[in-house]
């Protein structure tokens, strides 16, 4: 069971070229009364979703899950991984789900949704501990293995997969992958260190080269693409924990297809132990900022509109996660990320912009 816990933080009327700390922290803080109660009914078993109920008490690992419109009936389906039971299609059929076994792989820690060969759906990339890349590809929502044929499956991965991000880096019209490793920092060589993948026509070639080994070095949890100065293309962060022992997350710009690591710049490269992290426009000055999760409080990084952030979380009452001893987890931004941002911790919590 989850507890709802609800923040408040000023609203931003308009935004300067640069905001610093001291203006943020100058802002009057106060915000209206948080709703008083949020209830939800649980249903997934009267739905038909998978249950992943664990007999270990001390497991505390996530299985992955993603929401879309596969079959486009215009109503969103959910895929699961369940850690021992394999990846999970649930067909939204209108209050109930049609439950069918995708893959019987498991120990998987990532699924990623991205539209591969150009048909205007959503395929399916999947990876985890056993360090393969799975690809189904959906054809009205049937989704098929074409993990060897599109150019992933075993790729002599020298460490385990923790997040695959889809995004097109070339602008070519198709989705590229980059791929996230853990405990890359301890061996340096190039198939311990995260991978880029281009996609050319459906066949992913290995690119990694055009970020240097030092960028895609850290213990990778979670990669998000977008464009961090509005050049229309899209750039890349990479939260990565314990960076004590393994390095700090990376900011990696773009620019027309090469990658310049800006990490030492950003402002947003030694954050403590990041294990998620969501790009939107926070403020609504039209540059995209972050949110990353830690191992405590979290970081709200705005954008200062020069190539750096700003981080924000105190002053604006967005740090979430109180306490050091508490680990934020998955972020996302449920109201298309002009008010509120979620965290998956060891209780939900929201922070809105009022």
């Amino acid at each position: 069971m989850f507890l709802i816990l609800l923040a408040c933080a000023p609203a931003l009327d308009s935004a300067p070229d640069s905001a610093g700390a001291d203006e943020l922290a100058g802002r009057d803080l106060s915000c209206a009364n948080p709703v008083a109660q949020v209830a939800y009914e649980e249903v997934g078993a009267l739905w038909g979703l998978y249950d992943t109920s664990s007999s270990d008490p001390s497991r505390k690992e996530h299985s992955p899950v993603a929401f879309a419109d596969l079959d486009g009936d215009g109503d969103d389906d959910v895929l699961l991984a369940d850690r021992d039971g394999g990846i999970w299609q649930h067909r939204n059929e209108g209050g109930t789900f049609a439950t069918t076994q995708v893959s019987a792989a498991t120990g998987l820690t990532t699924l990623a949704l991205g539209d591969i060969d150009g048909d205007a759906d959503l395929d399916l990339f999947a990876a985890g501990k056993d360090r393969y890349l799975y690809l189904f590809e959906n054809d009205a929502g049937s989704l098929s293995d074409v993990s060897v044929s599109a150019g992933l499956g075993d790729r002599g991965l020298d460490q385990a997969v923790r997040d695959g991000a889809f995004a097109d880096y070339d602008n070519d019209g198709d989705a590229d992958l980059y791929v996230t490793l853990t405990g890359n920092g301890e061996t340096g060589e190039a198939s311990a260190l995260d991978h880029l993948f281009r996609n050319d026509e459906g066949v992913y070639t290995d690119v990694s080269e055009l970020i240097s080994a030092e960028a895609r070095s850290g213990l990778g949890w979670q990669a998000v693409w977008f464009d961090i100065d509005r050049d229309e293309d899209l750039d890349l962060f990479v939260a990565n924990a314990e960076q004590s022992r393994f390095g700090p997350s990376r900011m990696v710009r773009n620019d027309g297809g090469s990658f310049v690591d800006i990490t030492d710049t950003c402002a947003c490269g030694e954050t403590g132990s990041n294990m998620g992290a969501s790009a939107a426009d926070f403020d609504g000055d039209r540059w995209t900022d972050l949110f990353v999760t830690n191992t405590g409080p979290a970081h709200l990084l705005l954008n200062d509109h020069a190539g750096a952030f700003v981080d924000a979380a105190l002053a604006m009452g967005a740090t979430a996660v109180p306490s050091g001893e508490i680990s934020g987890v998955t972020v996302t931004w449920p109201d298309g990320g002009e008010q509120e941002v979620a965290v998956a911790a060891d209780t939900w919590v929201v922070v809105t912009r009022e």
